[in-house]
């Protein structure tokens, strides 16, 4: 297992190499993949030779915004995995019409210092019909202004409200009526909005 360390953290993966040292094994730090920072403290990741792509969160004492510190514990990581392959068993039977769900298919850890770090691919964002915007960015000033008035909208924050958080109420309403279950602290980084090729909201979270 490659285990990967958030460029921002100062102090999680130094537990790493502490446990790495008393097992006797190699330390030795590698670059290879290449990382884009999010609002939380996931990274989009590529590999440079394969161009595959997919998410990883590790623990971090640095992230943006109010966050200090965030752990990343085997049972939260173990949860985590239990509810996407819940969610990917349903999913299986009958897709949802308002939003698709992004898989988090591996997590690994090492129980002896309470370290975790997850996986979640990014299979159906590739399609070129279709752009995947962050909710944040929706949201952002310029992103989102330039976006609505490329839909002929008048009023950005009515664009928004009928393109995000109308699609996001039935998206989250969705969820939580065929899976029971809902998030436990819901913001914009855990949503992606769905445009057409030419930047026209479909309705999808």
């Amino acid at each position: 297992v490659r285990w990967l360390i958030n460029p921002e953290d100062t102090k999680w993966y130094k537990e790493v190499e502490k446990w790495l040292d008393s097992k006797k094994l190699s330390k030795t730090r590698h670059k290879h993949f290449k990382a884009y920072m999010t609002a939380s403290r996931s990274y989009v990741i590529e590999d440079p030779i394969t161009k595959a792509q997919f998410t990883s969160k590790v623990s971090t004492d640095h992230t943006g915004g109010a966050w200090r510190d965030k752990n990343l514990p085997i049972d939260d990581a173990r949860q985590i995995r239990m509810v996407a392959d819940f969610v990917q068993d349903e999913l299986a039977q009958e897709k949802l019409a308002n939003s698709i769900i992004l898989n988090e298919p591996a997590m690994f850890g090492i129980p002896d210092i309470n370290q975790a770090m997850l996986v979640r691919t990014l299979d159906g964002l590739t399609d070129a019909d279709h752009y995947y915007l962050p909710g944040f960015s929706a949201v952002h000033g310029r992103t989102g202004e330039l976006i609505a008035k490329k839909n002929g909208a008048a009023n950005v924050a009515q664009f928004w409200n009928d393109n995000y958080n109308k699609p996001l109420a039935r998206a989250l309403a969705e969820f939580a009526a065929r899976f029971g279950l809902t998030y436990d602290s819901p913001h914009s980084q855990n949503f992606l909005v769905e445009l057409d090729k030419d930047l026209k909201p479909t309705g999808k979270i």
